[in-house]
């Protein structure tokens, strides 16, 4: 996780293997006790982390919208401009 806050490129691979749920679970409940302040620091990461996650997931939805638009617009027009009219 603190690698990929580190690396100032986003890497898709490393940020979607990370599980923001079971880390900050981690976070909150330690196995050794944490100063609070490292706990919001690292909370920040989290946050960070499921930021980058919502913004690739938001381009990949995009993405298949652009593919899937013109497959669903020209069987569309093909019917309205070459089928049959009704009225």
């Amino acid at each position: 996780m603190i690698l990929c806050l580190m690396c100032q490129d986003k890497h898709k691979s490393d940020s979607t293997r990370t599980n923001g749920v079971r880390r900050s679970e981690k976070i909150l409940h330690p196995e050794v006790p944490q100063a609070l302040r490292l706990q919001g620091i690292l909370m920040g990461g989290v946050v960070i982390i499921y930021s980058r996650q919502t913004h690739f997931l938001l381009e990949d939805c995009k993405d298949i919208m652009v593919r899937i638009h013109p497959a669903v617009l020209l069987p569309l027009a093909a019917h309205t401009a070459l089928g049959p009219s009704y009225p």
